[in-house]
C-alpha cells in the first residue's frame, strides 16, 4: 500500500473534488469506516461531485472543545459538505 497524504481540514473541498478519496478515508473515524466502506465513499463522492466546478470554504467554526466544524458549497450553493476535524 502507498503512503496516505494528510489532507488538512481547510483543504478538504478540494481534496474531495478533486478525487482524493482513499486520503480522506484514512482521516475517517473508525466509527464512520464501520458505516461507510472506501468503495462506497468513492462511489458516494463521485456521485456527488458531478457537476461541480468547486467548493468554497464558507464557514469554519469551533463546536465542541478541540472539534471545528468546516462547511464548503459548490458555485450553485447547492451542495454543501460539512465536515469536522478533532
Amino acid at each position: 500500500m502507498g503512503e496516505t497524504t494528510i489532507i488538512s481540514p481547510e483543504n478538504f473541498g478540494a481534496a474531495f473534488l478533486g478525487g482524493s478519496y482513499s486520503d480522506l478515508y484514512h482521516q475517517f473515524s473508525a466509527d464512520f469506516k464501520k458505516v461507510v466502506s472506501l468503495q462506497q465513499f468513492i462511489e458516494l463522492g463521485n456521485e456527488f461531485n458531478e457537476g461541480v466546478k468547486e467548493y468554497t470554504l464558507e464557514m469554519a467554526t469551533n463546536t465542541l472543545g478541540d472539534i471545528k466544524q468546516y462547511i464548503w458549497l459548490d458555485e450553485t450553493k447547492e451542495k454543501v459538505i460539512s465536515v469536522s476535524f478533532g
